[in-house]
């Protein structure tokens, strides 16, 4: 179904309101019964700005993997907070791109990077590499822990491992 100015007003209309009253569970909810991730994604390309940044907050709430393509494809977006919805929409599904324990995992990582706790932050992400040797993210901020700590060959070769992951990813789920 093409989605039209109309689906995108009514959209904005039914969603704003749980996101100013910050309702997340209940826009969750709502998401998954009436715009799961791919009926979002139409409205990406419907014409209507508002629509396509509201929609790329939902996609960071609820999106995949399968959705990175089409989102990655608004960096390049004229509209300046277009390009940010779609970042900070790719990051948080980058986050969220394995089960839930290794999520926690790498969010605690993450903490431990910004404490500039690195060692018990690589270890962390060490073993986590190890349990889910293609959940990218984990490489990217295991590179990211190495570079704070200078140990830049380290973490050159982790960059390099993580390009080629993600380039794996990309060839899964690239049209055509």
């Amino acid at each position: 179904m093409n989605l039209t100015y109309r689906h995108a007003q009514e959209f904005v209309g039914q969603v704003r309101p749980m996101l100013e009253a910050c309702q997340t569970a209940t826009l969750i909810r709502y998401l998954s019964k009436d715009w799961p991730p791919g009926r979002l994604i139409g409205l990406l390309y419907c014409g209507d700005s508002d629509a396509r940044n509201t929609a790329l907050v939902c996609l960071a709430m609820t999106g995949t993997m399968a959705e990175s393509a089409p989102i990655a494809g608004l960096l390049h977006d004229e509209r300046a907070d277009t390009t940010g919805f779609a970042e900070q929409a790719l990051w948080s599904i980058w986050f969220r791109a394995s089960d839930d324990h290794s999520n926690r995992t790498l969010n605690l990582a993450v903490q431990l990077i910004e404490r500039n706790e690195y060692e018990a932050a690589i270890e962390w992400l060490s073993i986590l590499a190890l349990r889910q040797p293609r959940f990218a993210e984990v490489f990217n901020q295991r590179a990211i822990a190495r570079f704070l700590t200078d140990r830049y060959a380290a973490a050159i070769a982790v960059a390099k491992s993580t390009a080629h992951a993600a380039a794996s990813k990309c060839r899964r789920i690239a049209p055509g």
